[in-house]
């Protein structure tokens, strides 16, 4: 008898046989379908990593510039460039400085978005300007992908936005004549009192909500009627030395646009922006970091003989010699009244300036000069005649190539005239002068506001708030503390009064008017003087930047703003006068993964 033994056992083997084959085709098949719902996954959490790693990054970046800028803000020595040494406290390899100066301190392990984040401070360098580069390294995981970033961050101080105006007052705007013409945007961090008798402004006029000082931002005057924003063709009658138009190619025949853009140019729309939040200025402190800037970029101030042509410095990085008087100290060793005062004469021979110089008393200038820098007074400036650029910059209207012009304004001579206390301009000794101008240099015109802690040895100290706060009660016509040169001897000292013997300031005063200042002037305090009595007034070709203003004039007065202050400008490259400056927003310099 037969069986199918054999045959059963063959089917077994073939089946066994068809599994193995089975499993060896589906075993791929099923880690391939494994892998495929893998890869979204893992590709979410490569692009996750990426995400976070950015996100916390730019974190940093913006704990570091708070930090920092509640540090550089605060007394003592306020917005001084010293205080950059601040970032240079970091330990390498973690995540936040030594000490406990409040930098970066983001703990390590973050969550951002389920990835886990850490921030490292790598190293810290200086810049030539005294700025900050600082390196951070970051490193995201997230489910077993890791992605690692390194980004070069730049801190550094930047010109003030304040110097994109061709009048600037911190205070309260006061804007009232009918031959007052501004080629420029005009702004206050306070009210605006625009009115009068037709002012003439081409460009934007912007008031502030200020709650420090109280005003609530309004733009006011006697009737919208006697006021005049210029908007038709403006432009073509500008003068030369005032920006260029937006777009370049506008004329007085076609007064629509037709041309490319320029930045920071005419917009051919100017507009009141009432109710505006403040715009920061910058106050000048004890001057430590100008000093430092004089002596890093070698700052001078020197005039040619026109015979000899022997050269004569005047000023090398700092002035704090003898003044006037040549009396260097008292017989108890202190300062003497004029110490570190100093006459500059450019109506002989032209004042040269180059970079940033310092002197530590008052500036008393007049004259022609050339070259480009700033002075800075470690108390008054006093224009004590007209002040004109060699070389001065000039912009064509209309202007076919403002690539061309940029180039050829940016070796033109550039002035900044800087006073940690007040700007004077004309004969303050005058009794004219004084008539005019004393009943607007205090309270009744002015108002009380607050100082920096380092003006308080200067006198502005009148009184402290519940805060702690320093005011000034706006008195410049009060006495402030300090001396004068008379004679043989000193007499007190007004806020508005020069260190200087009177005599000698007057007789250097070249007229009781000023007609014409090519410059930048900017102070802490007070700008004031009785000017503008020459047929076509008064002209500022520049920028007035001030605390609080009461220019009193004779005919006109002609503000043209120079487009080379300003910060977005493309006439602006690669110049650098060294003006007042604030902390600049972090910069991204370089960024690449590891």
């Amino acid at each position: 008898m037969k069986t199918n033994t054999g045959k059963r056992g063959q089917t077994l083997v073939m089946v066994l046989v068809i599994m193995a084959v089975g499993v060896l085709i589906f075993t791929p098949l099923f880690n391939m379908g494994k892998q495929s719902g893998l890869m979204p996954q893992r590709w979410h959490s490569y692009d996750q990593c990426f995400l976070s790693a950015v996100s916390s990054m730019e974190k940093a970046k913006w704990d570091l510039y708070n930090n920092f800028l509640t540090y550089y803000t605060a007394a003592p020595l306020p917005q001084n460039m010293m205080k950059f040494t601040w970032f240079d406290t970091y330990t390498t390899n973690s995540i936040g400085p030594g000490g406990s100066n409040g930098m970066y301190s983001a703990p390590q392990g973050s969550l951002y978005s389920n990835a886990t984040v850490a921030v490292t401070i790598q190293s810290v360098q200086s810049t030539a300007l005294g700025g900050r580069s600082v390196v951070l390294h970051v490193k995201s995981s997230l489910n077993g992908i890791v992605r690692e970033f390194e980004e070069v961050v730049l801190f550094q101080r930047i010109t003030a936005g304040v110097f994109n105006y061709s009048y600037f007052i911190n205070n309260f705007g006061w804007f009232w004549g009918d031959t007052i013409y501004a080629e420029g945007d005009i702004r206050a961090n306070g009210n605006f009192s625009f009115g009068g008798y037709h002012p003439q402004v081409d460009g934007d006029v912007t008031a502030a909500i200020n709650p420090q000082n109280g005003p609530t931002g309004i733009i006011d005057g006697n009737s919208p009627s006697h006021r005049q924003i210029l908007n038709g063709d403006y432009y073509a009658n500008a003068p030369a030395t005032a920006r260029p138009g937006t777009p370049t190619a506008i004329t007085s025949t076609v007064p629509q646009p037709t041309g490319p853009s320029w930045p920071m140019g005419y917009n051919g729309d100017p507009q009141e922006y009432p109710y505006s939040p403040a715009l920061a200025m910058p106050y000048l402190g004890d001057l430590s970091d100008y000093t430092w800037l004089a002596s890093n970029k070698n700052g001078m101030v020197w005039q040619v003989n026109p015979v000899t042509f022997v050269t004569n410095v005047l000023i090398s990085n700092v002035y704090s010699a003898a003044g006037p008087s040549g009396i260097l100290t008292n017989h108890d060793g202190t300062p003497y009244a004029d110490r570190g005062c100093l006459f500059l004469d450019g109506t002989v021979s032209n004042l040269h300036i180059s970079g940033p110089v310092v002197v530590t008393g008052d500036v008393i200038i007049k004259g022609n000069f050339t070259g480009q820098g700033s002075i800075y007074a470690g108390r008054n400036m006093y224009i004590a005649g007209d002040i004109k650029s060699v070389n001065p910059a000039s912009w064509p209207k209309p202007d076919t190539q403002p690539d061309v012009t940029a180039a050829s304004n940016g070796a033109k001579d550039m002035l900044g005239l800087c006073a940690k206390g007040c700007t004077l301009m004309g004969d303050y000794t005058d009794p004219t002068w004084q008539s005019y101008v004393n009943m607007y240099s205090q309270p009744g015109f002015t108002e009380a506001y607050i100082i920096d802690p380092s003006d308080v040895v200067n006198g502005y100290g009148s009184y402290q708030d519940g805060s702690g706060n320093w005011w000034f009660n706006g008195n410049y016509t009060a006495q402030d503390g300090g001396q004068s040169v008379s004679g043989s001897g000193t007499t007190p000292r007004t806020f508005i009064t020069s260190s200087v013997d009177a005599a000698k300031f007057k007789a250097f005063v070249s007229s009781s008017m000023v007609n014409e200042i090519d410059a930048v002037t900017f102070n802490n305090h007070l700008l004031t003087g009785l000017v503008g009595n020459g047929p076509s007034g008064i002209t500022f070709n520049g920028s007035i930047v001030s605390r609080d203003e009461a220019i009193i004039y004779y005919n006109q007065v002609h503000m043209n703003w120079d487009i080379r202050l300003g910060t977005t400008s493309k006439d602006a490259t690669a110049i650098d006068i060294y003006l007042p400056e604030t902390v600049g927003s972090p910069q991204t310099t370089h960024f690449k993964e590891l």
